[in-house]
């Protein structure tokens, strides 16, 4: 198919091209959204349909710097933490070439912070999308709340992220009409980290219909939660924060303006318009005094809530790759060492990387070819290392 012409008439060719109406039971694919109204103003009422279901499609310019690659904008069904039915929405990117026998394994790379508003979302700005050089079609979610306008992003949610990761994966698989298998792999970097270690932890309950291959959690923010709280005008303060608002989207009972001093409180009403870089900037104009009147690591009922959000409690069966910066200060390795701990605890399979000047922002890059090659082997079959002390088994 010719990446030029692909456009609404591709669109139309590769559902209708003879690949029937349905996929493993699954849906029919919607036609093309053009309107009236906004791609990410979800329908009301929400139109009822099974996690991953695709509730609208909108193909979008191809960009001359992914040649060989074809967008779209998908809005789709998934759960929240409440087992509630959401929309969320996300971009999918699929090679322009044929598919090998068998279909394309799916890569579902998740995004790092981006803020809680919905002018944040990745997939309006058409620029998070990895697949470390994998042949397969993509799909970087938004996650819940981060896309549609009015709604506030869950941030940092685990079981939300992971749903929204799978069902991402179900939609591109509706999509793309037979052409994928069901091989997929979880990853992500700093929060979207976070996103692949859960999503890599639910996937045999929540998603037995699909065959997770590996998982790649780059500096993930997995013991953010576990470092409240901060008293300063930092960048970690400022994440905390977002944490804190981000939770009472999936949990309405709780009131985050309890935890915060009313200057933070007002500064809080922001983050429904700011996206990160300016929501931290205003955060670090408020005037000196106290974030927290009280403590979320012992106060009720956000230390729990905040607790089903930290990974490694559950056994992973996907190996996963650990990828850390030597010199990062957002996630620093500490922590992510303290992550590894507790996933050798549980059995997992795991391997860290360590790349010793690298940065929060520098390390994906570094690691790019590594993370290429070890994926390309656990797509091969062959098993991964697990290189935790005192473990001399593989599997994979």
């Amino acid at each position: 198919m010719a990446r030029a012409g692909f456009g609404l008439r591709g669109f139309a060719e590769l559902v209708m091209g003879g690949l029937g109406l349905a996929l493993a039971g699954c849906a029919s694919v919607p036609p093309p959204f053009a309107g009236p109204g906004d791609f990410y103003e979800v329908p009301t009422p929400l139109p009822v349909g099974a996690p991953g279901a695709l509730i609208r499609v909108q193909p979008i310019p191809s960009s001359p710097k992914a040649p060989g690659l074809t967008f779209f904008r998908v809005m789709y069904h998934s759960r929240d933490t409440q087992n509630r039915d959401v929309a969320v929405t996300g971009l999918v990117v699929a090679p322009d070439h044929a598919p090998p026998a068998g279909g394309w394994p799916v890569v579902a790379h998740a995004h790092g912070t981006t803020g809680l508003a919905a002018p944040c979302a990745p997939s309006r700005n058409v620029n998070d999308y990895q697949g470390f050089g994998v042949d397969g079609v993509i799909v970087a979610t938004d996650y819940l709340g981060l896309g549609p306008p009015g709604q506030l992003h869950a941030y940092l949610s685990g079981p939300s992220e992971g749903r929204a990761m799978i069902d991402g994966v179900r939609a591109a698989r509706r999509l793309m009409r037979g052409k994928t298998s069901r091989r997929w792999i979880a990853s992500g970097a700093s929060q979207g980290g976070h996103a692949a270690l859960f999503a890599g932890e639910q996937a045999p309950r929540y998603a037995p219909d699909l065959d997770l291959v590996a998982v790649v959690a780059i500096e993930p923010s997995s013991e953010v939660l576990r470092s409240f709280p901060h008293d300063d005008a930092g960048l970690m303060t400022a994440v905390n924060l977002m944490a804190l608002y981000g939770r009472a989207v999936d949990h309405p009972t709780l009131q985050p303006d309890d935890y915060v001093s009313p200057a933070v409180a007002d500064w809080a009403k922001q983050l429904r318009s700011l996206c990160l870089a300016d929501a931290v900037a205003a955060f670090q104009k408020l005037p000196p005094g106290p974030v927290w009147v009280k403590d979320p690591l012992t106060t009720e009922p956000l230390r729990s809530i905040m607790e089903e959000s930290t990974p490694g409690r559950v056994a992973t069966r996907a190996p996963i790759l650990l990828v850390q910066g030597g010199a990062d200060a957002v996630v620093t390795p500490e922590r992510t060492k303290a992550f590894f701990a507790r996933a050798c605890a549980t059995g997992d399979t795991i391997d860290m990387r360590l790349y010793p000047d690298g940065t929060h922002e520098t390390t994906p890059g570094k690691a790019k070819a590594d993370i290429g090659a070890w994926l390309q082997d656990r797509l091969a079959g062959r098993k991964a290392a697990s290189g935790c002390p005192a473990t001399a088994a593989a599997s994979g």
